[in-house]
C-alpha cells in the first residue's frame, strides 16, 4: 500500500526538498516526523526537487505503508510534530502503484514580485525596486518564444546532471494582481534545476535593456547558457501545483483521521 502526502512548506530555513549531507531539508524533517509517528524508518519520495529557499504549495510525496499502520497515520498528529513552516494538508492511500515524481504530468510554479517595498512580503515575494524602469513591451514575445521551445539548456544551471534538456511548456504568463504585486506563472511537464529563476531573470534583463530578444534567440539556438544570466532570489518562487492523470487521482482515497 502507498501513502501519499499533500503538503505546504516555507523554504526559508531549508536547503530544498532533497536530502543533502550536513544541511536540513524538508524531506529529512518530514521523514523524521513520519518515522516517529509510525515507529519505524520511513523513506519518502518527492514529486521533485526545489532549490534552497524555494517554497511549495500542494507538494506531493509518497511512501510505502503497512495496513496495520493506517490507524497511526493522522494529519493532526503529524502536524503536531512538524515545525510551523511545514504543514500536511491531505493524506491519501492507494492500493495501486504510485510514484509522485514519475507519474506527474505537469508542474506549475509562481514567481511573486512586489513593486513597492513591503515588510509583509519579504519571505514570499521579491521586491523589484527597478520595476518602473523596465520596458515590458517584449515580455509577451519572449513568453511565446519559450512556450514554443523544447530544449532549455540555455536556462539550466551549470553542471546540471540531467540526461536531456527537453521540457514542454504549457504556460508562461505575467499577471498583474493589484497595484503592488505581479506574478509570473509557468507550467511544464518538467523543469531543469534553476530553470524558472533563470527565465525570470531573463525577463528582467530584457525589460531593463541588458539583453535583446535577438540575443536570447541566438543563445537558445546554439544552446549556450543565456547571456547576462541572472538567477533571481529563491524566496519569490513557489512550486504551486503538481498534476497527475485522472486514472491515478481516481484511485486515491483520502484519510479522514
Amino acid at each position: 500500500m502507498i501513502a501519499v502526502f499533500k503538503l505546504d512548506y516555507n523554504g526559508k530555513n531549508y536547503c530544498g526538498w532533497q536530502r543533502q549531507n550536513g544541511q536540513i531539508s524538508v524531506q529529512q524533517v518530514v521523514e523524521t516526523a513520519t518515522s516517529t509517528l509510525l515507529n519505524r524508518k520511513i523513506e519518502i519520495v518527492g514529486c521533485g526537487r526545489t532549490d534552497s529557499g524555494v517554497h511549495a504549495k500542494n507538494f506531493i510525496c509518497n511512501f510505502e505503508i503497512e495496513k496495520q499502520d493506517l490507524d497511526k497515520l493522522s494529519k493532526r498528529a503529524l502536524n503536531s510534530i512538524l515545525p510551523n513552516d511545514i504543514a500536511i494538508s491531505k493524506i491519501y492511500t492507494t492500493e495501486d502503484s504510485f510514484h509522485s515524481r514519475f507519474d506527474a504530468i505537469q508542474r506549475s510554479y509562481v514567481y511573486r514580485v512586489n513593486i513597492e517595498k513591503s515588510v509583509f512580503s519579504n519571505e514570499l515575494s521579491y521586491f523589484a525596486h527597478f520595476y518602473n524602469s523596465m520596458d515590458l513591451s517584449e515580455f509577451e514575445i519572449f513568453s511565446s518564444l519559450i512556450v514554443n521551445e523544447s530544449n532549455f539548456r540555455s536556462f539550466a544551471k551549470f553542471h546540471s546532471n540531467v540526461d536531456n534538456y527537453n521540457c514542454k511548456l504549457m504556460r508562461a504568463e505575467w499577471l498583474i494582481k493589484d497595484s503592488y504585486n505581479i506574478e509570473f506563472h509557468i507550467s511544464a511537464n518538467r523543469f531543469l534545476r534553476g530553470m524558472v529563476r533563470l527565465i525570470v531573470g531573463t525577463y528582467f534583463n530584457l525589460g531593463l535593456g541588458k539583453i535583446s530578444l535577438h540575443q536570447i534567440e541566438s543563445d537558445i539556438r546554439v544552446q549556450n547558457q543565456i547571456s547576462k544570466a541572472w538567477s533571481v532570489p529563491a524566496h519569490g518562487l513557489t512550486l504551486h501545483e503538481v498534476l497527475y492523470p485522472d486514472k491515478i487521482i481516481e484511485n486515491l482515497v483520502e484519510l479522514k483521521n
